[in-house]
């Protein structure tokens, strides 16, 4: 049986035609078991990316037989389901535009609405990410509230997101964004709205970052947000690939200088290095920085492709990591300024938050992995 390192390498060829690379599933026309692959595809939300990849490069042919017919499933019906919350976003955004609401679409759904991959079934969308202006909230709820949407989980203040919202009988939550990412102060969603695109489908319109904010977010949201999966050794491939996909169709249009030089003002030039090396290294992305790879940020790559093939390294490292990212530069920083030396920003930090926490909530937020 192909082990986990053969079946990445196979996924990684197989997928490489969707980001304009070369035809690397020609190389393994002789590969027989699609066992492990089709485990790594699946566990990362590409099997639908795989079956467009391989049409694209003429390659499906060299598949096994019910390999074909299962990725042609996948894809087909994830297709179907992409219809459906193409059509339920874009009734949400026109009744929202009908009730003096300007929306944003994020991420998977951007993708989806604004074509990035070569057909319609190839993104699997978990929810519809959706950001408006925190001053058009009361409306924006109104409006999802006559259409049959309910609060289903209430963030706090401060949460980059309000609300996640559900109706009966839908596909996909609402995610009532109001910012992009947690750390805001790296990206905010007021120069973001300030730089983004106007689209229109069928009177509809909505509004989308420009491809160096959708690249910046992308990073941002894979790597430094939530979790911080730079921080726990953990590379998400399905995110990796909407970054390669980007990067070559969008291609010049994308601002690297600008993204270098924000990510290197809050220390954040690791994340982005590491990052970039790993769409190198699956999907051969272009370098696009200035600066070359540093030693340290490979040696990050090389504990995420472990990570890969081991996943029980980065469940392990979990602790640290979450210390990591919760005592980040970038966020000392942001919370208290220059005033104090880093160890004593992060020992102040620690303190607060053991001081007004349980001990329940410390070890759930040291010890989380999802």
């Amino acid at each position: 049986m192909i082990g986990t390192a053969r079946g990445l390498a196979i996924l990684s060829g197989a997928l490489k035609p969707g980001t304009g690379g070369a035809d690397a599933a020609r190389r393994r026309r002789m590969v027989r078991d699609w066992t492990e692959p089709l485990r790594v595809a699946n566990a990362h939300l590409l099997g639908p990316a795989v079956y467009a990849s391989l049409l694209h490069g003429d390659a499906l042919a060299e598949l096994p037989v019910e390999v074909r017919r299962y990725l042609g499933y996948l894809y087909r019906e994830n297709a179907r389901r992409n219809a459906t919350l193409r059509r339920q976003a874009l009734e949400m955004l026109d009744h929202l535009g009908k009730h003096g609401v300007e929306a944003m679409l994020l991420k998977g759904c951007g993708t989806l609405l604004g074509k990035l991959h070569r057909g319609a079934g190839v993104r699997m969308l978990r929810d519809i990410d959706v950001m408006i202006k925190p001053q058009d909230l009361p409306n924006a709820l109104d409006a999802l509230h006559a259409l049959g949407y309910r609060v289903d989980q209430r963030f706090p203040a401060g949460h980059h997101a309000h609300a996640e919202l559900r109706r009966p009988h839908d596909p996909a939550a609402l995610d009532l964004h109001v910012e992009l990412v947690d750390p805001k102060h790296v990206l905010g969603a007021e120069e973001v709205w300030a730089r983004s695109e106007r689209h229109e489908h069928d009177g509809v319109t909505w509004r989308a970052p420009c491809p160096t904010d959708f690249v910046f977010h992308n990073i941002l949201h894979a790597q430094v947000h939530f979790l911080g999966d730079f921080y726990r050794g953990v590379l998400d491939l399905h995110q990796l690939y909407d970054l390669a996909v980007a990067m070559h169709r969008f291609g010049p249009a994308v601002d690297w200088s600008f993204i270098e030089a924000r990510l290197r003002a809050h220390r954040l030039h690791r994340p982005l290095q590491t990052y970039l090396l790993a769409a190198r290294h699956f999907f051969n992305a272009p370098w696009p920085l200035a600066a070359r790879p540093g030693a340290i940020s490979r040696i990050y790559l090389a504990q995420c492709l472990a990570g890969l093939l081991a996943p029980q390294i980065p469940q392990a490292m979990a602790p640290l990591g979450n210390l990591r990212g919760a005592l980040a530069w970038h966020r000392m920083r942001n919370l208290y300024g220059e005033g104090i030396p880093l160890l004593g920003l992060r020992a102040i930090h620690a303190w607060h938050f053991v001081r007004k926490s349980r001990a329940r909530v410390i070890a759930r937020r040291v010890f989380r992995t999802h």
